[in-house]
């Protein structure tokens, strides 16, 4: 949770909200009480304000997640995709051209991968994973940075090629 609402102050900061860290706890743990496990999304408004959305947790599937690489470029120098928005219009044109798929792979301006429409990306290449670094343009996630701080993943550059090179894929 400390992690999350560090992220959420940096990236109001960049975007000239206001934040009151307090605030949001209190508005947490008020929507949050009994709540058991369940995905939670905090809304930020400009003002100061907060919302706080509750739902269940995805249920867990035993199948593949069928991946696309969509070739068109998201420019890793672009602001918005190093933070979580409600900016969504870049992810849903994406996974709508290609209703077979689950997700889709990201590729910045020079054919790196980058990450996912809705996950970080870790590749298992010769028995290592790895994951792209920052600079690719991927969003600092809280697990992904976890899992690189624990040395669980490992960054590198990773082009298309190397996720069909991979032993394995997973979605952070």
């Amino acid at each position: 949770r400390d992690a999350h609402l560090a992220r959420i102050a940096a990236s109001a900061a960049y975007f000239g909200f206001r934040f009151d860290p307090a605030a949001v706890r209190t508005a947490l743990d008020a929507q949050l009480a009994g709540a058991g496990d369940a995905r939670v999304r905090l809304r930020c408004y400009r003002d100061g304000t907060v919302g706080v959305d509750v739902e269940a947790l995805p249920r867990p599937t035993t199948a593949p997640v069928r991946l696309a690489i969509d070739p068109a470029p998201v420019d890793s120098t672009a602001c918005w995709p190093h933070h979580k928005t409600s900016l969504r219009e870049p992810y849903t044109a994406r996974l709508a051209r290609h209703p077979s798929a689950d997700d889709v792979v990201l590729v910045n301006e020079r054919g790196e991968v980058k990450e996912s429409c809705t996950a970080n990306l870790a590749v298992r290449l010769d028995g290592q994973w790895w994951t792209p670094p920052l600079g690719s343009g991927c969003l600092p996630g809280i697990e992904r940075a976890r899992l690189v701080a624990d040395g669980v993943l490992h960054e590198r550059v990773l082009r298309p090629a190397d996720m069909h090179h991979a032993e394995d894929l997973a979605l952070v």
